[in-house]
């Protein structure tokens, strides 16, 4: 419990009397003082919840129970009917005894069920491994093999060379680089020149665009005026006609 302490893990205990009145204690505070002065006794003092009592097989088993044991298999297949099972009915996935234990996701669901003579360790394993999932797949090199490889070279070990790329020779048909460069004309100088000769025949084509339209402005300017005067005149003249003790107001 104190390794996992840490990591948002929670024990959760559910008292029941289903096994050979195990638990009879009425109560928390019964339940705890058994707990604390018969068994285990000596003092304990639980550090992890402890809820009330409650039936976790028959007819009146708890609806927490009911879900945990749809969702996870029995741990065995015989029932201890000798030493007193008080309920009923028995049914496959019922809890076979004390301290069987669910774990529980972070997502609420049940993920391994244990009989109550599991191995602690293989339980607190299977815990590990939900709180500490395994990384993911990574392309580093670890720092150990990093560390492996340098002490390797400082040895004095022989280290494989560096091997360098082969060198075909040349064939009788085959020219160097140098001397197929030489032979090619630049193309950047070609393509330089045609842009310059279609930007000339398309200035001798292209004709001012303000030779053939009229500016704009000179049109509407006048227009616009002539309109804004017609409209105040006529905004006077209904003015004087229904306030004519007032003066107009643009």
């Amino acid at each position: 419990m104190a390794e996992f302490s840490s990591s948002h893990f929670e024990v959760l205990a559910f008292p029941s009397n289903n096994f050979h009145l195990q638990e009879p204690g009425d109560g928390y505070a019964e339940i705890l003082n058994g707990i604390k002065w018969v068994r285990p006794g000596g003092g304990y003092v639980p550090n992890f919840q402890m809820f009330k009592k409650i039936d976790v097989n028959g007819k009146n088993e708890h609806p927490l129970y009911t879900f945990l044991k749809s969702q996870c298999g029995p741990t065995g297949d015989a029932f201890d009917t000798d030493d007193g099972l008080y309920y009923d009915p028995l049914r496959v996935s019922d809890v076979r005894w004390n301290f069987e234990i669910f774990i529980i996701s972070r997502t609420g669901v049940p993920i391994f069920r244990y009989s109550p003579d599991a191995p602690i360790d293989d339980i607190a394993g299977d815990i590990r491994k939900l709180i500490n999932p395994p990384n993911e797949i990574s392309n580093e090199i670890p720092q150990e093999h990093e560390q492996e490889q340098s002490e390797t070279v400082e040895s004095g070990e022989p280290v494989a060379p560096m091997v360098e790329p082969a060198q075909l020779p040349l064939t009788e048909e085959e020219e160097p680089a140098e001397e197929v460069a030489k032979n090619v004309e630049p193309v950047e100088e070609q393509v330089r020149e045609t842009i310059i000769e279609e930007e000339e025949q398309l200035n001798d084509v292209l004709i001012p665009v303000n030779d053939i339209v009229e500016p704009v402005p000179q049109i509407v300017e006048p227009v616009y005026e002539q309109g804004t005067e017609e409209l105040m005149q006529e905004a006077e003249e209904e003015s004087n006609d229904i306030y004519p003790h007032q003066s107009p107001v643009y």
